[in-house]
């Protein structure tokens, strides 16, 4: 077993590339006294990480970018000759790489939660900022049930039990809110969707809808909510729609439903496919003429 210990760098990492022949076929590499002319661990790290300088390919710097480096650079050499150096020549650079990237893993695993929070916070920001613009046109929702139907033209994949929601930012708090308020409507079923699903029974679409109404249920419900959607694939697909549990997958071609709950942004519904809606419930509540109804029979 080869090792070798060397110290007292103070900031010359180029003596090390010197190295580079010794340091080839070596089992072990002790690095000891002082790294720096000053400064604390940080400068040392920022010394042992100094010939990866300008190897690195652009993206690292990213929380999610990946790290890739250059295999051969162009270099002067002290005759002013531009010469190739290939990146494995300087056997050390590998060293320091893999250990850079075990710790950039360690500390991008204890600033994921900090990232995702405020990539979300940005996110719903940007969502009130649109919805303060456009309140007419734009409308937040919760949504759950995300049925899956494959068909030759893709696939269909969108929550189906959704409520409308309101949005209200709190700067004032010691740590800014958002806070997502259920609106008077009741959840409703995305109609426009199901109706486009291929092969879906549109009678038994009609007939959830109106359970839907008649019954008190949540996107973010428990039992209540699943047995209706479990209800509501069997009912649309009573030859092959099922409800998938957690820890199942969609596989195959039969049209799935699972529990999934997001929110989201869209566009307020309008146009005929809403008239027709509202036109549908109008006339169900309303009371037909006595001449009418006598002719209908």
């Amino acid at each position: 077993m080869k090792i070798v210990s060397f110290g007292d760098v103070h900031m010359a990492t180029r003596n090390l590339e010197r190295m580079s022949e010794v340091l080839r076929d070596t089992d072990l590499v002790i690095v000891s006294g002082d790294l720096t002319n000053f400064g604390g661990v940080e400068d040392a790290r920022k010394d042992l990480h100094e010939a990866l300088d300008g190897w690195l390919k652009p993206g690292w710097q990213d929380f999610d970018g990946r790290v890739d480096i250059h295999t051969s650079q162009n270099v002067s050499d002290k005759e002013g000759k531009t010469n190739i150096e290939l990146f494995e020549e300087v056997p050390l650079r590998d060293s320091r790489l893999k250990q850079w990237q075990k710790e950039r893993e360690i500390w991008k695993t204890n600033e994921r939660p900090g990232h995702q929070v405020l990539a979300i916070f940005q996110t719903i920001y940007e969502w009130l900022g649109i919805h303060e613009r456009e309140a007419e046109r734009i409308e937040i929702l919760v949504g759950d049930g995300i049925l899956s139907c494959p068909d030759d033209d893709g696939n269909f994949d969108h929550p189906v039990l959704l409520q409308r929601v309101e949005l209200e930012f709190l700067p004032e708090k010691r740590h800014p809110q958002f806070i997502f308020r259920k609106r008077e409507q009741q959840p409703e079923l995305y109609l426009e969707f199901l109706r486009a699903l291929p092969d879906a029974n549109q009678r038994q679409i009609a007939r959830c809808a109106e359970e839907l109404k008649r019954i008190e249920l949540s996107p973010l419900g428990g039992a209540d909510t699943e047995g209706f959607l479990r209800r509501l694939i069997q009912s649309l697909f009573p030859t092959g729609g099922h409800l998938l549990t957690e820890a199942e997958q969609h596989q195959g071609a039969d049209p799935t439903i699972r529990r999934d709950p997001v929110i989201f942004i869209r566009q307020r519904r309008s146009g005929s496919g809403n008239m027709f809606d509202l036109v549908l419930v109008w006339i169900g509540r309303r009371a037909f003429p006595w001449a009418y109804e006598q002719e209908r029979r």
